[in-house]
């Protein structure tokens, strides 16, 4: 490790009232670790919004098929 990188961390470890470097670079790790399962998390979360959306419009669409089936059996009834 170059020793400015060094000398930077142990000054942040102290400022930061961390017991040494290592802890810091967990703390750090952590920090990161943690802000990405909540980029997971919102994903997921995305995710599944999208898909029930998916779902409402592809049921709005058969419903509609439907609808206009029942017409057109309903009109095809009336001619008769």
């Amino acid at each position: 490790m170059p020793q400015g990188m060094l000398k930077a961390l142990k000054q942040l470890s102290e400022k930061k009232h961390f017991i040494d470097i290592s802890e810091l670079i967990r703390g750090i790790a952590r920090q990161h670790w943690q802000q990405e399962q909540g980029v997971k998390a919102e994903l997921a979360k995305l995710r599944e919004e999208i898909g029930s959306q998916i779902e409402e419009k592809s049921r709005g669409s058969v419903i509609s098929e439907i609808k206009k089936l029942r017409e057109e059996i309903k009109g095809a009834k009336d001619r008769e």
